[in-house]
């Protein structure tokens, strides 16, 4: 008895320290908050990744579209014309020096319908305002930090904190903030193209000890390192690397129980051979 009772003061003590980094992160970033609110929407959404099987994907009538990351950069972006585009990595803001990027940003610019562009907090307010010199581009800021607590009780608070749009699930990949806010934004069926999350089979280590991955997408494959989200995109050691596919995929278990909390939701992965065991196969 003893011992339950120490060890659930013990996860207490754990749960209070693990809030204040969010709670820090709030006081600094209070007055972007915008997202939080549930809406209602009446069309289904399809978030569309960049993974290889994209390529056979055919917009259904009827439907709203969310990209992600480079596909500005393709001629499909201007096809679709989506309602929703989502960044995460900081590299589309400092990467001024990559053709890619400012590609992206020229591309962005040539939009001539309603778009909303979901960034971080911590993307900075000069970039926002680079992105909405277009009037017809809409920047709308979204939470990155996550609360994952240990006792029950906290976890019941922190859907609570997730409807809110105070907390989030821990963000290792664009397609996380980009489900999980498309849950905010009030859409009940949400379909998923693209997201083969298949890393574990195309990532090995070279000869110098390299921890290397085929960077596979539908508008083409590259080989490259595993690197940090930082400035200097330091390489990853494999360890680390499994470690964030580890949280990539808890993230989206974390999502699909927030999607059962909040009822009458249906997420449903129309990818071929996806890793993702979260959802329901279509």
């Amino acid at each position: 008895m003893m011992k339950r009772f120490f060890g659930n003061i013990s996860m207490l003590f754990s749960d209070i320290v693990g809030l204040i980094r969010p709670l820090v992160y709030h006081l600094q970033y209070q007055h972007f908050r915008q997202i939080g609110c549930i809406q209602t929407q009446n069309k289904a959404l399809a978030i569309l990744g960049n993974g290889p099987s994209l390529r056979n994907f055919k917009p259904a009538m009827n439907i709203d579209v969310c990209t992600v990351n480079f596909s500005a950069n393709t001629e499909n972006f201007f096809l679709l014309k989506p309602k929703i585009y989502v960044m995460s990595d900081p590299e589309f803001f400092r990467g001024a020096d990559r053709e890619d990027v400012r590609m992206l940003w020229n591309n962005l610019q040539k939009v001539n319908w309603n778009l909303t562009l979901l960034l971080p907090y911590t993307f900075p307010k000069y970039f926002v305002e680079q992105m909405e010199a277009n009037t017809f581009v809409k920047v709308k800021r979204f939470c990155e930090y996550f609360w994952e607590p240990q006792l029950d009780i906290n976890k019941r608070l922190q859907k609570w904190w997730f409807k809110k749009g105070l907390l989030a699930p821990r963000t290792q990949n664009v397609m996380i903030p980009s489900l999980f806010n498309a849950l905010l934004f009030g859409y009940k069926t949400i379909f998923l193209y693209g997201v083969e999350h298949s890393w574990l089979n195309l990532t090995f280590v070279d000869e110098h000890n390299v921890v290397m991955q085929k960077d596979t997408h539908y508008y083409g494959t590259k080989l490259r390192p595993w690197t940090h989200v930082d400035k200097d995109r330091t390489p990853m050691k494999l360890h680390e690397v499994l470690s964030m596919l580890q949280h990539t995929f808890e993230s989206y278990w974390q999502i699909r129980e927030f999607a059962d909390y909040l009822g009458d939701v249906s997420i449903i992965n129309k990818t071929p051979e996806s890793f993702i065991d979260a959802f329901e196969r279509g």
